[in-house]
């Protein structure tokens, strides 16, 4: 053979050789455009191909040696969801992967209805996948988080104040989570409006949410401020009192939920009206009346001209009224069942009719009148003694003897 035969048929095999044989080394590194760090050790690759098939857990850089060239598959997976699937064809030589797997980061805030930050919420994710999970400063923050499959994510929060729970659930794809910035749980303001049966505004009423007090102001309302308002759904209800003066003028349990945060709550409140009369039935004009509950004074009134008065928005209670009038007194006793149809109390006082400004009841003005007939006949006696006097003295009568 000659020398340069020779020489092509070494360089052939040579180059064959140099074909089939393994490469020097292969390393592959997965991270979710971050490093896994300790959240590797959930990390399961399967490296399969060409009669191959090796498997790494809790790794998230991988070496591999002696691989001869070909077509390799390998598959990733975290915590049992497959996260990453490639195709990779090795050649000579060495060999350097960077693979992204399909995992996130999420960072969601979690507020109430009108936008203000909730703290101390409890968040639970299911199904359970997941690198870590924590809600600080208002924030949920999820690390590693495979963005495959769909979670629910679970939000619930417990008012300090009203002991109440609040609760929503959210359904999440975290490949598509970049518009979910924030959670609203239906927590919100609730506003109270009181009113008696005629629709007129009670202010200064003592409303009771839940055993929480606040006091109406000029137009009947109270604002309560981040009340839960729903729990998975459903409306919440709550007990409601309403008082004034230390009585009850309402009691009951209202419901409330994300379309329901206003409410008016008619109170049972009467006008009591009151009219003074003298014995003929005549109104006595500007008398002077103290209301009474419970031997308690409630305050003091005065009359119109036609002696007719009306109090607004009394509680239920049976009520004492006295009148006054130039002197005179009486007094009435108004009732539940009295306030409740709308009565008239009338007070009765004993002047019977009024002469130059004096009053004079009817035995008063008996004697009056008996005393003017008396004092006319007295007069005419006199005037008849004068004029029989007055006559002997001019001899116009005999004289007496």
């Amino acid at each position: 053979m000659r020398k340069g035969s020779a020489a092509a048929l070494i360089l052939l095999i040579a180059l064959t050789i140099s074909m089939i044989a393994p490469i020097q080394a292969s390393r592959i590194s997965f991270n979710y455009r971050k490093p896994l760090g300790r959240f590797s050790r959930f990390l399961e690759v399967e490296f399969i191909g060409d009669g191959i098939r090796e498997s790494f857990i809790g790794e998230d850089v991988i070496d591999l040696r002696a691989l001869p060239p070909g077509t390799y598959h390998i598959i990733a997976r975290w915590m049992g969801v497959e996260v990453g699937r490639w195709v990779i064809s090795l050649d000579r030589g060495n060999l350097a992967l960077n693979l992204d797997l399909a995992m996130t980061d999420l960072s969601i805030r979690v507020v109430d209805l009108e936008g203000r930050a909730l703290q101390n919420f409890m968040v639970e994710i299911d199904p359970n996948i997941y690198g870590e999970l924590r809600s600080v400063g208002g924030m949920i923050t999820i690390r590693a988080i495979p963005t495959t499959i769909n979670y629910v994510l679970k939000v619930s929060w417990r008012s300090p104040i009203y002991g109440t729970l609040s609760s929503t659930e959210v359904s999440i794809l975290p490949s598509e989570v970049n518009g979910l910035k924030e959670i609203a749980l239906p927590v919100g303001d609730i506003r109270i409006r009181v009113v008696d049966p005629m629709g007129r505004p009670i202010s200064g009423a003592a409303v009771s949410l839940a055993g929480i007090e606040a006091k109406t102001d000029a137009r009947g309302e109270v604002v309560y401020s981040q009340v839960p308002l729903e729990v998975n759904g459903s409306p919440i209800s709550y007990e409601l009192k309403v008082s004034r003066d230390g009585e009850i003028i309402y009691s009951g349990v209202i419901e409330v939920s994300r379309v329901k945060t206003s409410l008016v709550i008619m109170a049972e409140l009467y006008d009591l009206k009151i009219r003074v009369e003298g014995a003929m039935d005549q109104p006595l004009p500007y008398a002077r009346i103290t209301l009474n509950r419970g031997g308690v004074e409630l305050g003091t009134y005065n009359a119109d001209e036609g002696g007719y008065l009306i109090i607004p928005d009394l509680p239920l209670s049976d009520y004492t009224a006295e009148a006054e009038w130039k002197g005179f007194k009486g007094s009435t006793t108004i009732t539940k069942n009295d306030l409740r149809a709308g009565r008239v109390a009338v007070i009765k006082l004993p002047p019977y009719m009024e002469i130059l400004g004096i009053p004079l009841t009817f035995s008063s003005l008996i004697i009056l009148v008996l005393g003017i007939i008396v004092g006319i006949v007295l007069i005419v006696i006199g005037l008849m003694e004068y004029m029989m006097w007055r006559g002997r003295r001019l001899g116009v009568y005999p004289p007496k003897k």
